[in-house]
Formats: structure tokens, sequence, C-alpha cells
């Protein structure tokens, strides 16, 4: 959801990690190593994360912890918050910088 989101949205972007903990990399191209990692836009990163916040989802400064406690509900706040924040992010961005 967080990939189809940020596509949409037109966010150069990687998603990195294992499926219960992974995060975003804002950047084009693969993230195969540390070099690539911290390549990606960590200012964009961190209006991400803020943004989800903003949202009542709790996401980490580094990776995002998927728990089998979520209820459905607990699942469509979470995909609301990402499309929200996805839609918004250029917004948000450019604002603070």
């Amino acid at each position: 959801a967080i990939s189809d989101n940020l596509n949409r949205a037109g966010h150069k972007h990687q998603i990195v990690g294992e499926p219960p903990l992974f995060d975003v990399v804002f950047k084009g191209g693969s993230v195969n190593n540390y070099r690539d990692f911290i390549a990606g836009n960590e200012k964009k990163s961190e209006t991400f994360n803020a943004l989800l916040r903003l949202q009542g989802i709790l996401k980490s400064p580094n990776k995002l912890y998927v728990s089998l406690a979520l209820s459905d509900d607990d699942i469509g706040q979470t995909l609301e918050a990402i499309s929200h924040a996805a839609n918004s992010l250029d917004e948000f961005y450019n604002v603070k910088h």
C-alpha cells in the first residue's frame, strides 16, 4: 500500500527491509547497500513520517514495525494515513525546504 500510494503521487522511492520490518527510502534506483540508503532524501522521509504521525500512525524514524495485533480498523486507519501522507508530501515538504 505504501509503494502503490507513493507511486500514484509520483514519489521516487524504494521499500527496503523484510516484510515485518521495513522502511521507505526516497530515491530513484535501487538500494543495495548503506551508501545507497544514505543517498536517500532524509528530509522527505522525515516529512512522510511526520504526516503519518499527524494521522495517528506512529512510525519510528528508521523502520515500520508491523504488528500481528492490528485489527481491521487499525489497518484501515493505516491505509488512509498512508494515502493522505503520500498525497500531501510535496505540499508539506516544499513548505519546509
